[in-house]
């Protein structure tokens, strides 16, 4: 998969599916490609089956 960068068409969107233990969730991303790490919705993730209480605090 490839996605053409143009500066001036602003932030790139992606579709992403994210599957957990309960289902999955098709879900809008920006692409930030600077970044180290990415930031879901804690909600998204607890409807499909994450549970955030059992997170270590390293990864909060």
């Amino acid at each position: 998969m490839s996605y053409s960068f143009d500066a001036r068409h602003g932030l790139i969107i992606l579709l992403a599916e994210l599957f957990g233990t309960s289902g999955s969730i098709i879900v809008r991303l920006a692409l930030d490609t600077g970044a180290t790490r990415t930031t879901i919705n804690v909600g998204l993730l607890t409807t499909i089956g994450y549970d955030p209480s059992l997170v270590p605090d390293a990864f909060k």
